[in-house]
């Protein structure tokens, strides 16, 4: 595709360090953004900054500017493990109060996630329809996951409803013509599944705090 970089077989080791350090950099801003963010937001609005959804974002977009899975994996491994990194960075050096545990967690979410949803970020340029329709979704999918969760568990309507309607809007817009409805048909098969992901990853982080 057009947007796509070269191929890495064509990228010198100058252009290699760019994009891993543009992906880097990126992670960095997210996480320190997020740091501070959640400090600004109020009440319930709180949970659109400091949301695992939006983190996912980022390593999906690095993701579909490079032409190649393997790259998209690696970089967008980059981009959330700088995430993690900046987020708890910024909290030390603001003094507040650090969990060794919650951080080697989140970098271990970070090594399954990353490579997934930069993958997922190439598939959504891919010539194949399937790659395409799948790698939207999953965007998508995350989004509405987590939007349900802010509605059904924590009764958080508005903030909830605003991560739900934000990911049904870019299953719409950001499939192409022809792959929007088996798009949106399929949305709520990764919904679903990360739902229960991330089900799973708060009773896990609820396992030790300290």
């Amino acid at each position: 595709m057009a947007s796509a970089l070269p191929q890495p077989a064509r990228w010198s080791m100058r252009s290699f360090a760019v994009a891993c350090g543009w992906a880097l950099g990126i992670g960095v801003l997210v996480g320190v953004a997020t740091f501070f963010g959640q400090g600004v937001m109020p009440g319930q609005w709180n949970t659109l900054v400091n949301s695992g959804a939006i983190w996912l974002v980022a390593p999906f977009f690095v993701g579909a500017r490079v032409g190649s899975r393997r790259l998209a994996a690696l970089l967008g491994t980059a981009v959330l493990l700088a995430t993690v990194a900046g987020y708890y960075g910024a909290a030390g050096m603001s003094g507040a109060p650090m969990s060794t545990w919650m951080t080697l967690f989140w970098l271990g979410v970070a090594l399954v996630a990353g490579p997934l949803y930069g993958v997922a970020g190439r598939w959504w340029h891919d010539d194949n329809r399937a790659f395409r329709v799948v790698g939207v979704a999953l965007l998508g999918g995350i989004l509405v996951a987590e939007g349900l969760y802010l509605t059904v568990a924590l009764h958080y309507y508005w903030s909830g409803g605003v991560m739900l309607a934000a990911g049904l809007i870019a299953a719409a817009l950001m499939a192409r013509r022809d792959d929007r409805m088996a798009t949106l048909l399929i949305l709520p098969v990764p919904a679903v599944a990360a739902g229960g992901v991330y089900i799973l990853l708060t009773w896990l982080t609820q396992l030790r705090t300290v």
